[in-house]
């Protein structure tokens, strides 16, 4: 399936916990949700002034954390899309973030060349890491790290074997893995792309 919606790049893909949505970030100042089962909208967050460059859901699918090239983060409650708070601190860019797997603390990465630990409940920042350079990924630690279903390049890899090219237009700007076998790839022109293998 391929879901329109957006009008311009799509930055950033990801499932929630339960796979049973799929939101996508992108430059058009959005961030969208989806029902991957049916391709229908589940809504629209909107609420920055600027490009959203990443999303992902908290381990128990009821919040949606978004950066913004504005560096603030943003917390919204999927039902509602009501504002749960704004992470204030990068003085640059924020190009990823993610939460812990007991949800309470988020990190993000900015172009600041900074890695921010943040409390989620006190919206304070706990840790300030100098990377020294632009980071595009975070993860807390993992041992199912990558997962089966993977993108890498212009592959589409399974247990780390490439099974799937990928042309040029084809090729993701974001991607996302759920249940081993369904793979979301955001592209460039807008679109949002499902796989099932």
């Amino acid at each position: 399936q391929t879901f329109e919606g957006h009008s311009d790049h799509v930055n950033a893909v990801v499932f929630s916990p339960d796979g049973k949505l799929v939101a996508s970030a992108s430059n058009d100042k959005t961030v969208r949700l989806w029902d991957p089962a049916t391709g229908e909208s589940c809504g629209v967050l909107k609420g920055h002034s600027n490009i959203v460059s990443a999303v992902v859901f908290s381990p128990d699918g009821k919040l949606a954390d978004r950066s913004c090239v504005d560096d603030t983060g943003r917390t919204n409650r999927n039902g509602t899309g009501e504002s749960c708070g704004v992470l204030e601190g990068h003085s640059d860019v924020v190009s990823a973030v993610v939460f812990s797997p007991d949800g309470k603390l988020v990190a993000s990465a900015s172009h600041d060349n900074t890695v921010r630990l943040w409390d989620v409940i006190q919206k304070s920042t706990i840790q300030v890491i100098h990377t020294g350079a632009r980071l595009k990924h975070l993860a807390f630690s993992d041992p199912t790290f990558p997962p089966p279903l993977f993108v890498t390049d212009s592959w589409v890899t399974w247990n780390m074997k490439k099974i799937l090219f990928l042309p040029w237009d084809y090729r993701p700007s974001s991607s996302a893995a759920a249940k081993d076998n369904i793979l979301v790839l955001g592209h460039q022109s807008g679109r949002v792309t499902f796989m099932c293998f």
